[in-house]
């Protein structure tokens, strides 16, 4: 808010403002004279002065003028934020909105860096807390000062946050230790932020945002860590197809045999290969669908739906940040439950 007198040195109150129009356009104006000439009064009209007083300046009337001045910024404010968190979540959904693309032009090169926690959900079906954290997560990543609240989204699919950083003036690997750092002082659970490779137009932020796929794959069989940047898994490949025939024999054996503790012994066997060949999260789930394929002959003895089991992973593929030690546990605790299951129904 600019307030100023119309006679002054120089240049009059109206030409400062007519040329400060030129290099700042949300400027606002009020001016203040003992002239109340009509012709001041229209070319500060024409001008967008937001009000026009004569001295003596009464105080209430100034004030009503700049209360009047807050409340149209913070409506403009608030459309503009609505807009701006359209945007970017139709942008990160890969339809861009081109209404309001205006709103985000100059952000030139950008990442997509999502937030998420370790779904124990697959385990212990506690949906409430798997809500509760993303919610956690949502407000602490807003409330960082180092990314722009109204470019951070809510993916209530893949219960994760995700937010578009602009690569100006960004240092990504101080920003993402920052951002680890204040979210940890908000959230008492476990949770890992992925930053996928940069974008080199922020139109294509979703390019960005699908990249961010080969790193969940490179988390569910890596050693833990904290944070992964894309940069740093260039090159790094995995594998999509888990054929381990043996393997599927001892855990089908000892499945049959109704022993828990071959199954701990071959679900741990199954943790340890995944990881050392560096097996995908996909492949892994459609390994352990071709365990119970070979299982089901066997379960219709019994009159166990294999289906029932098959869509408790189904649930989990593609919408779970699962590790591998996680879906071993899971696989585990299914096992284990239909071989009691069996050893009552033989009793």
């Amino acid at each position: 808010v600019v307030i100023t007198d119309i006679r002054m040195p120089e240049m009059t109150g109206l030409e400062m403002i007519k040329k400060l129009r030129g290099i700042k356009q949300n400027l606002k104006f009020i001016i203040i004279s003992g002239y109340s000439e009509f012709e001041y009064a229209k070319t500060a009209i024409d001008y967008g002065v937001k009000g026009y007083l004569l001295k003596p300046v009464e105080e209430d009337e100034l004030i009503g003028i700049l209360k009047n001045i807050k409340e149209e910024h913070d409506e403009n404010k608030r459309k503009y934020d609505s807009r701006l968190n359209y945007w970017a979540y139709t942008a990160l959904s890969g339809k861009p909105s081109s209404e309001d693309f205006d709103l985000a032009q100059s952000i030139g090169k950008a990442r997509c860096v999502a937030v998420r926690c370790r779904d124990g959900k697959v385990i212990s079906n506690k949906a409430h807390a798997e809500s509760r954290n993303t919610d956690i997560l949502f407000d602490a990543v807003k409330s960082f000062d180092g990314i722009n609240s109204n470019l951070v989204v809510k993916n209530t699919a893949s219960r994760s946050i995700e937010c578009i950083v602009p690569s100006k003036n960004n240092d990504i690997r101080t920003l993402l230790k920052d951002l680890r750092s204040h979210i940890s002082t908000r959230a008492d659970f476990d949770f890992y932020i992925f930053a996928g490779k940069e974008a080199d137009d922020v139109r294509k932020i979703i390019e960005s945002k699908n990249s961010i796929k080969d790193l969940y794959e490179i988390f569910f069989y890596s050693d833990r860590t904290d944070v992964f940047l894309y940069d740093d898994y260039t090159g790094s490949d995995y594998v999509k197809v888990f054929d381990d025939k043996a393997l599927i024999e001892k855990i089908t054996s000892a499945v049959k045999k109704g022993s828990g503790e071959e199954v701990k012994i071959c679900t741990d066997e199954f943790c340890t290969a995944v990881k050392k060949k560096k097996i995908s999260a996909d492949a892994a789930i459609m390994y352990i669908y071709n365990v119970f394929f070979e299982l089901g002959g066997y379960f219709g003895e019994y009159k166990i739906d294999v289906l029932k089991y098959i869509n408790r992973f189904s649930m989990i593929r593609g919408q779970c940040l699962i590790d591998a030690d996680l879906l071993t546990e899971f696989l585990r605790e299914t096992l284990c439950e239909i071989t009691d299951f069996i050893d009552r129904q033989k009793d």
